[in-house]
């Protein structure tokens, strides 16, 4: 075992936790960072490394990616901090077989280490056996869930129905995403006296114990409540539940088990936002967004609140719909000017407060996604989310929203203008990071591409070959075959799948492409990287 942490606390915490020796592990070096532990793989040659993510030097990632290709056969586990749940989908994809919170749990730990001597176990009898790349344990399988929910409801590019329906299958969410299903999103926010002291900020602890007190709550409530948590709004966690009951049932929920349970053993106060009940997979980010109107039109302070949003919305549900992607092809389409006349349709001095809190909230939202789609950086829409409701509550009247709305908007306008002119290397540094994330996504077009990022199709073909050196289908075919040499050297893999993750929807093409590009077959290429014999299969 080789551990690999830049705190010489959680090293020596993490040697003490367990009798190793009882578990047929022995520790046999530590490192500080990435580069430190490829020396101390070279050295020692660990079956095991645990490994942190954020570390000077070299990252975890980037030692997961190192291992990967240099020393295969060592298997890695991640220990991380609680809001850096969003590298573990990456972090598997680079092989890594566990993926571990700090304060890591004995019993977990425990558990783990068990599986992984069972594995080598196994594979001494066979080396085809093995336990399958899908078998993480619930843990890793519950942030998993958190970051596809996340990516879903707040509006990530993927515009790919079918492999979203196919990925919420594999993760067990699939129940939330049919047509005839209906779901309900709740929003809870922990209030706690210290956060209005001066100098006020987040109790990590705090915040972990609430995260976890909604867990068990919710499992006790209802099997198909789902918790999860966005890393940007701190002391807030989002609760996905079917539609089944009205909304004073679960009015009822977070009125007599909730609150009571966080001021008797949290003594704090907790707000709760409940959203309208939505069906199908293009309307669960409106339903998200209504619990968060609902938990925005909360009273400011270190008080309690349930606000439901089909009450609070009853006079004036915002704007249909058509009205926010009229808004958001406006910013599309670069036009400061469309997007403020609209902003006087729809913030009308003849409007009430909370009326134009909705659709302020409404608005922002749509901005936060364009910023977003061409990576601007916008901290003045972070704030105001972070602030909320209080920050909602300041701007005091429709006038000052829409001056500060359209103010976000020319500035976002302009940041994308400036990018266009600046010949286009930022644009195609965002669609090459683009492609690294999706490259499994048979359905990757120049179109497709083109649509997304806003540009026309010829000129982002130009674009692209000018500051690569390659054509986009040329970029990415590498990709994908870089990718499969690294998939073929998992025994445990068969060559479909690795067709299948690299985004070749033909396993035949995969073959035909790959023996192109490298002069063998998979298979071929397999064997001799596994110093098989060429001849025979696995």
């Amino acid at each position: 075992m080789l551990i690999v942490d830049d705190e010489v606390t959680i090293r020596e915490g993490l040697k003490a936790k367990i009798d190793w020796d009882a578990l047929g592990f022995a520790i046999c070096a530590e490192a500080a960072d990435g580069e430190e532990a490829l020396r101390a793989i070279e050295t020692h040659e660990p079956d095991v490394v645990f490994t942190d993510i954020r570390m000077p030097v070299m990252d975890g990632l980037r030692l997961l990616k190192e291992c990967a290709e240099r020393f295969p056969h060592v298997k890695t586990v991640v220990l991380s901090g609680y809001d850096e749940f969003s590298y573990a989908q990456v972090a598997l994809r680079y092989g890594a077989k566990d993926y571990l919170l700090k304060p890591i749990i004995r019993k977990e730990l425990t558990g783990l280490l068990e599986r992984i001597r069972r594995e080598f176990e196994e594979q001494r009898r066979d080396p085809r056996e093995g336990q399958a790349p899908s078998d993480w344990n619930e843990q890793t399988a519950h942030f998993l869930r958190e970051q596809f929910l996340l990516d879903l409801v707040k509006g990530a590019d993927r515009p790919f129905p079918e492999q979203i329906r196919e990925h919420a299958a594999r993760l067990g969410l699939d129940a939330y995403l049919a047509d005839d299903a209906k779901v309900r999103f709740l929003v809870a926010e922990i209030r706690h006296e210290s956060m209005y002291e001066p100098g006020g900020r987040r109790d990590d602890l705090l915040f972990l114990a609430f995260y976890y007190l909604v867990r068990e709550l919710c499992q006790e409530w209802r099997r198909d409540a789902f918790v999860f948590h966005d890393p940007a709004r701190r002391n807030m966690l989002h609760l996905i539940v079917g539609a089944d009951e009205d909304e004073r049932a679960v009015e009822a929920w977070a009125d007599r088990t909730l609150q009571p349970a966080v001021r008797r053993y949290l003594k704090a106060e907790c707000v709760v936002g409940i959203g309208s009940a939505v069906s199908g997979l293009g309307n669960l980010r409106e339903g998200f967004q209504s619990s968060l109107y609902a938990w925005s039109l909360s009273p400011s302070g270190l008080k309690s609140g349930i606000i439901l949003a089909d009450r609070a919305m009853k006079d004036d549900p915002g704007f249909p719909p058509q009205t926010e992607r009229k808004l958001a092809t406006q910013l599309q389409n670069l036009d400061a000017r469309a997007f403020e006349a609209c902003l006087n349709e729809l913030l009308g001095p003849e409007l009430s407060f909370r009326s134009l809190a909705v659709r302020f909230l409404k608005i922002l939202f749509v901005l936060e996604t364009f910023c977003r789609r061409h990576e601007l950086e916008s901290p003045e829409i972070d704030r105001i989310l972070l602030g909320m409701p209080d920050s909602v509550w300041q701007l005091q009247n429709g006038i000052r929203m829409k001056t500060l709305l359209a103010d976000l908007a020319a500035r976002a306008i302009r940041q994308v203008r400036e990018t266009q002119a600046s010949g286009g290397a930022e644009i195609v540094t965002a669609i090459k990071r683009y492609l690294h994330d999706n490259y499994a996504s048979s359905d990757i077009s120049l179109g497709l591409l083109a649509e997304t990022f806003h540009v026309n199709p010829t000129y982002l073909s130009e674009l692209f070959k000018k500051h690569t050196g390659e054509t986009y289908t040329e970029y990415l075919m590498n990709l994908r075959i870089d990718k499969a040499k690294t998939l073929l050297k998992d025994p445990l893999l068969r060559v479909v799948d690795v067709s299948e993750l690299t985004g070749f929807s033909n396993p035949n093409y995969f073959s035909i492409v790959f023996k192109k590009q490298t002069g063998m077959s998979p298979l071929e290429y397999r064997n001799r990287e596994l110093g098989r014999d060429g001849n025979r299969s696995i």
